[in-house]
């Protein structure tokens, strides 16, 4: 993938299944579970398109034209990355994560899970407490009901959704 030295929203969404088959998150109505080639041909029913050479699909989601990476953990689906195709000012991209930040926090749904979970504030200037500060900006959601597994083990099934910002090379997938 070409390295671009600009601003990039991306949203994560993945799973802790440690176990467990039932309650899978799901991502547009699929399971975040199963074989990677699965979830691609699942989204490309709904109407993604993939391409091999870079591993990823493109499409409409949420009302933004996104790119799509499917994460993988011991060959299984674990996390899908949700990443804005279109790239965006520092202006624009400020609303689109206060947008983001809204819909997930007035959702009775999520929980914040991060305690420093906020907007990103109109003087802020994103690309110098970015690169030069190294600073992050996140907000991370969970469901509010974690499926718990074995009451003795502890094990929970979790939805997080982090909202990140992050500079264009920096995507990672694990």
């Amino acid at each position: 993938m070409k390295k671009k030295n600009s601003l990039l929203f991306i949203l994560l969404m993945y799973s802790l299944t440690m176990l467990a088959q039932k309650d899978i998150t799901k991502f547009m109505g699929i399971p975040v579970d199963g074989f990677k080639k699965d979830m691609i041909q699942k989204l490309k029913a709904k109407g993604f398109e993939y391409d091999n050479e870079i591993d990823l699909l493109t499409g409409e989601f949420n009302g933004e034209k996104v790119n799509i990476f499917v994460a993988t953990q011991s060959n299984k689906v674990w996390r899908i990355v949700v990443a804005d195709a279109i790239e965006r000012n520092e202006h624009d991209i400020k609303i689109r994560f206060n947008n983001l930040y809204d819909q997930f926090n007035d959702n009775p749904k999520y929980v914040p899970k991060l305690e420093d979970n906020d907007y990103i504030s109109e003087d802020i200037n994103l690309a110098y407490e970015m690169k030069v500060r190294n600073k992050r900006f996140e907000a991370g959601f969970m469901l509010e009901k974690s499926v718990q597994i074995d009451p003795c083990r502890r094990e929970n099934v979790t939805l997080f959704v982090e909202i990140r910002l992050t500079l264009g090379d920096e995507i990672k997938m694990t």
